[in-house]
């Protein structure tokens, strides 16, 4: 599994600030890649999946403030039962990229 996390703040307040660049950008591979975000509790966010090469992506907008955005990542990996999270940014992006 292949995650990346799109860092920002939650409300109104934050939404056009260069606090949500890591929502932006998320949302912009989501919509390329026509995946849907589903609100999930449990991860303290919302995520969504992509496939890149045969790497299974995804994408995660914590709906907590940044500097507690380790928690929704940390309830992703134990929801998921792996050991180990590998953010491979460049290489999923290169692999998105070459698709179109």
């Amino acid at each position: 599994m292949k995650l990346i996390v799109g860092l920002g703040n939650p409300g109104a307040k934050y939404e056009k600030t260069r606090h949500n660049a890591g929502f932006w950008w998320l949302d912009l591979l989501a919509s390329r890649e026509r995946a849907i975000y589903k609100r999930e509790s449990r991860f303290q966010g919302a995520y969504a999946k992509i496939a890149a090469g045969s790497d299974d992506v995804w994408l995660l907008k914590p709906e907590t403030f940044m500097n507690l955005s380790g928690q929704a990542v940390a309830a992703l990996r134990s929801e998921e039962h792996t050991s180990e999270l590998q953010s491979h940014l460049n290489l999923v992006c290169r692999l998105l990229l070459e698709k179109k």
